[in-house]
This record gives C-alpha cells, structure tokens and sequence, in this order.
C-alpha cells in the first residue's frame, strides 16, 4: 500500500481568499472512481458531462496565478514546493476546478458576513433548536407582594361576580331605555310629551309658574327630518330657548327656523359667532328673553348627537437613539411636553364645544343646519314673577353616598357598605411564575433559617444556668 500526498498552494485575486491549501490523503488500496478526494469533496453527478463547470474566467485566473499546474499521472517541482499530482482516483483538472471554485464561491460569500451577524445566526439557530425564549422583565413590585389568602381570593371572586351581574342590569335597563327612546322618536306627539315631562319643571322654574306651554306643529317636512335625525343619532333632543319679535311667530310655527340668508331672510341682530340659528341653553332664558317684544317665546329641541370636534393637540419630542457620542454633543434640553390645548374664545365668550351642526358658545347654542332644531312649544306670558329658588345649595347632587364610593383597586358590593381590596392580577407567564417561586423558595430557606437560630438560641439560655452542673456530672461520669 504506498501512501501518495497531494498538495497545492494557489494565490487568488484580492477579491478572493489570499491563499487556500488543498491537501488529499489517498490510499491506492481504497480508492474508487466515486467523484471523491480527501480534502477536496466533489458531489456525485450521474454524468462527468453533467457536472458543474467553473467560471472560465475564474478558471484562468487560477491557472495563470497557481504555483503549479495540476495534470493528471504527472509530476511536477518548482521554487517553493514540492507538488505530486494523481488521478487514482479517477478525477482529472475539469473536477479539481470545479470543485475549487465551488469552496472559494462560498468562502467569498462568507466573507462579506460580519462576525456579530454570524454569531446572532448562531444563537437563532440554538434557540429555534432548543425552543429558547426571550423573557419579558417580571414586575419587581408584583414580585414581593405576599401572596393573598384563599378568603381573600374567595371575597374578591364574589364582589367581582356582584359586579358583573350589576352590570348586566344596566345594560339591560340600557336597553329597555334605548327601545323606549326609539319608540318615541317615531312619532312627533309622542316626542313633545316625553319632552314636555323631562323639562317642564325646568321651564316653569325660569320662566315662571303663570307660564303656558302651547304646542306647535310645523310642517310634515320640517317635522320628519327633525326625527330623522333624532333617530340617527340615538340621543333625546336638548332644550333650547329662542327670542323673537311677534311678526315671526306665526311664519316659524308653520316653517320652522330658517338660517338667515336664504328663503328671503336677513341677518337681524348680527352673526358674531357665525352664521345660523342662534337659541339660548337651559337655565339661559333671559338671553333669548332679551329678544323678545311680546310676552311670547319659543321652547324649543336641539338635536346635538354628532361627536365634536377636537383641536389637533402639538407633537411631542421624541428622544434621539443612537451611538453614546461626546459628552459635548448630548442634547440637555428636555423633551418638549405634550401642551393642552387653551380656552378658545369667539370675542369675549369661551367656546364649550363645537361640531359641524351646533356651536356651544357662552350661553348660547349656534345651530347651522336647519333640520337639527324644531320648535316644540311657544310660551305666553314670560314675562310673569319666576319660582323662587335657594341661592345656596344644601348638598352636592354630584356626590355619592359614603357607602357607594370606590377607589381604584376597590370594588364596592351593591346593597351592603363592604368595598373589597383587589389584589394584583397574577402573573400568567410561566417565566413569571418561575421567579416568584424562586423568591418564596429563598424566603422560605430565610425564615426556617432563623427559627433555627431562635430557637438555638432559647436552648442556650435555658442551658446556660444549668451548664456548670452538667459539667460536674459529666466528670464524674468519667
């Protein structure tokens, strides 16, 4: 058995690798003509013909700048090295080539890789292999929170079902409330009595008890697309108060409210806050009172169910993440805070809320379409004495009882004054749940350790009086 060594140094261009050694140890014995050779590995083909061929280009880069020529049954010597070629095992120069430039294709690819983009590959690799996961920091104030007793966890689990039920209720009478209000926006008389029973006392209460309440029909189109809107956008109409002179009268009840400028009609008393149909809100009477050259005035239902409109808050400075830079390049400055949004003010009135159908400004409602406002009632004899009422409140209305308050984390139980502590939402991460067992674990060890010393220490100072006695005894034992 004679051992052959083959060995080639080749010098490639600067866009390959410098130099690359291709060593082959072949025994003459166990050679076989399967496409292989050691340090050289050439992958079976079903034809020599089928093979891949290198580049020609690349080919006679590497046979102008190789040391020495590889040819088959020859041998040759140079300067430097020592070179034995062989074809035992059935390869000639087309498969050395092609399997050359095969390793230097994918050492050139590799080398245009970074070393961190290798090694992020590797650890994605080892990850996906081993199911790793990337976990999430635990809350170190949920960590340490003692866990809560099963009485405590029974407590909380009944005053969150007396919750959900309460909240089924509401939504139930929710519900019961919405079929109602659809019911009533379905006819007109149905509405200015439902209308009439929510306001009444109101109206009387400002305008005066002498006050009478007329009812007034428009027409049917004025009416029905008065409703229409109503039920669009599922919300009862506001109560609105409008001023005019009596010559009016007679042409809004049968019209309705017209937006000056068209139908023939003119701006009377100006348009400062744009123009449309100007009413007066609730508890605002002497605003549309002031308008007035008779004892008569118009009650009237606003439909405001459209969102407003919200002033484009200013952006807010985001931080810059980089590279850590020289301490005199840092930005100190700090970020720019989120502004609110002033009082926007239409001369010397503060806008309340505006959208595209209604103006809330001062006292004042701007309506600017015409079928989102209706007269209900026209009201004689305003000029009478009006209720008299307390000019100091006895309560706040707004405030609940003691028994009915709950802050955040509570829960308040209906029909009894018990509001329950709820404890924090367990961690439902199993990373989590790993870590807080841990801490109990090492909490644990912590306690038992110091029972242990305690209760040492009680031996010892329960011994210690006694300790010369048992060392007589002890002796004498001896």
């Amino acid at each position: 058995s004679r051992h052959f060594r083959v060995e080639r140094m080749v010098a490639m261009s600067s866009s390959c690798i410098s130099s690359t050694r291709v060593v082959a140890d072949v025994w003459k014995e166990n050679c076989k003509a399967d496409g292989h050779m050691c340090g050289v590995s050439v992958p079976p083909t079903p034809s020599r013909k089928g093979a891949t061929q290198l580049d020609p280009g690349l080919r006679n880069d590497c046979e102008e700048k190789s040391l020495l020529t590889v040819s088959p049954r020859r041998h040759r010597c140079t300067d430097c090295h020592q070179t034995r070629a062989c074809d035992v095992a059935g390869l000639d120069a087309e498969d050395i080539f092609t399997a050359f430039g095969r390793h230097l294709r994918g050492a050139t690819e590799a080398s245009h890789i970074s070393g961190r983009s290798k090694k992020r590959e590797r650890q994605h690799k080892f990850d996906d292999k081993y199911k790793r996961r990337h976990h999430h920091h635990v809350d170190d104030v949920l960590l340490h929170k003692p866990i809560p007793e099963d009485s405590i966890l029974q407590a909380v689990t009944l005053a969150r079902r007396a919750m959900s039920m309460l909240d089924d209720e509401e939504e139930q009478e929710e519900d019961v409330v919405n079929d109602r209000l659809s019911e009533t926006l379905n006819c007109w008389e149905t509405m200015q009595g439902e209308f009439r029973e929510r306001y009444e006392s109101q109206i009387l209460q400002e305008l005066g008890c002498s006050t009478k309440m007329h009812p007034v029909c428009p027409q049917d189109a004025v009416r029905g697309s008065f409703m229409t809107g109503c039920r669009s956008g599922g919300e009862f109409p506001l109560l609105a108060y409008h001023g005019t002179s009596e010559a009016n009268i007679s042409s809004i009840s049968s019209r309705g409210l017209l937006i000056p400028g068209h139908h023939g009609i003119k701006v009377a008393h100006g348009s400062s806050h744009g123009v449309g149909i100007y009413t007066a809100k609730e508890g605002c009477s002497s605003l549309s009172r002031s308008f007035c050259d008779a004892d008569k005035m118009f009650i009237c239902a606003v439909n405001d169910a459209t969102p407003p409109q919200h002033e484009p808050s200013c952006k807010v400075a985001e931080r810059t993440v980089g590279r850590r830079q020289h301490r005199q390049h840092r930005q100190h400055h700090k970020p720019q805070h989120q502004k609110t949004v002033g009082k926007r003010l239409m001369g010397r009135f503060e806008v309340h809320k505006e959208s595209e159908v209604v103006r809330h400004v001062g006292a004042a409602m701007v309506v600017f379409k015409e079928s989102a406002v209706v007269p209900l009632f026209l009201a004689s004899n305003i000029f009478g004495q009006s209720a008299v009422t307390d000019l100091w409140f006895t309560g706040n209305p707004n405030r609940t009882s003691p028994s009915d308050r709950a802050g955040r984390r509570q829960i308040f139980i209906q029909g009894s004054p018990v509001v329950v502590w709820v404890p924090p939402e367990p961690e439902c991460d199993k990373h989590g749940r790993h870590v807080k067992r841990i801490l109990e674990n090492k909490r644990k060890t912590k306690e038992r350790r110091y029972l242990r010393e305690q209760r040492c220490a009680d031996i010892s100072s329960e011994v210690e009086p006694h300790w010369e006695k048992i060392q007589c005894r002890l002796v004498r034992a001896r």
